[in-house]
């Protein structure tokens, strides 16, 4: 028989495979049956059907997006309905074509394709590929920092950063950390439209670890969505007892307020 081994045929193979039903049949030495020695046993019971909450077009257009994906470029794309949650279209690249497995994937082909480096078509990287989130994570710094009494239109200031005329630049004792915003003056809203990591971090290590983590951690992050797939991966978003366990300090702190040091997957971002 066939067994669902990924992605919504193996999360609920069992309410899609129903029940096999039973037939004794009698058949002499020579094989032949016996017409009237046939009995039904038991009665087959067809599965359950499965309706997703994909938009066709939608999901179609993904994929097609995708198909671009060309030599070592990876990719992945998650569209929800922000009113309720429902996953309109999802899609990983590379892909491939389940189809080849009925007859059976040669050696060379599985080991050349579908284990092969860094394509490794069948990890399904929406749910299961683990990214820093970078600049998106500023989403939940900002949050925070509303939610714990900043003054949205509080002044701040970037300084210039010497070696890159144009950008900006965050001391932190003796490192220096790059800002991809200009130097100039700033309030959140100025911040968050160029994304300064200057603003971030000066407020973010003002707000400290926990404040920050139990902010993420109240959006699911370090968790699993509770998608049911069995592709998931919960990303690495520390506690705060595994901040103390790590050793982590101020300059970790830094870079988890721009979203460095943790990973979370393409899914918890829609999320």
């Amino acid at each position: 028989d066939y067994r669902g081994a990924m992605g919504l045929e193996s999360a609920f193979d069992r309410e899609l495979r129903g029940q096999a039903g039973a037939r004794s049949i009698l058949v002499n030495s020579a094989g032949y049956r016996h017409r009237q020695g046939e009995e039904v046993i038991a009665e087959a019971q067809p599965g359950l059907n499965l309706i997703t909450t994909l938009d066709l077009d939608l999901q179609v257009a993904v994929e097609q997006s995708l198909s671009f994906v060309r030599g070592d470029e990876r990719g992945a794309v998650v569209v929800m309905d922000p009113t309720n949650g429902d996953i309109l279209a999802m899609a990983s690249a590379p892909d491939f074509d389940p189809t080849e497995f009925i007859d059976g994937v040669s050696a060379q082909r599985w080991t050349n394709f579908f284990l092969a480096e860094p394509a490794t078509p069948m990890i399904n990287r929406a749910t299961y590929g683990q990214y820093a989130p970078g600049s998106t994570f500023k989403i939940i710094d900002a949050i925070a920092l509303l939610e714990n009494g900043l003054d949205p239109d509080a002044p701040f200031t970037v300084e210039a950063d010497p070696t890159t005329p144009g950008k900006g630049r965050y001391m932190l004792g003796r490192r220096a950390i790059r800002d991809t915003a200009p130097p100039g003056e700033y309030d959140l809203r100025r911040a968050f439209i160029r994304s300064s990591n200057s603003y971030f971090i000066d407020y973010g290590l003002r707000l400290g670890w926990e404040r920050i983590l139990a902010m993420g951690s109240a959006f699911g992050l370090g968790q699993r969505t509770g998608i049911r797939l069995n592709e998931e991966k919960a990303g690495d978003f520390p506690t705060p007892d595994q901040v103390r366990e790590r050793g982590w300090t101020s300059g970790n702190l830094a870079n988890v307020t721009i979203g460095q040091a943790i990973t979370l997957t393409p899914l918890h971002l829609a999320v």
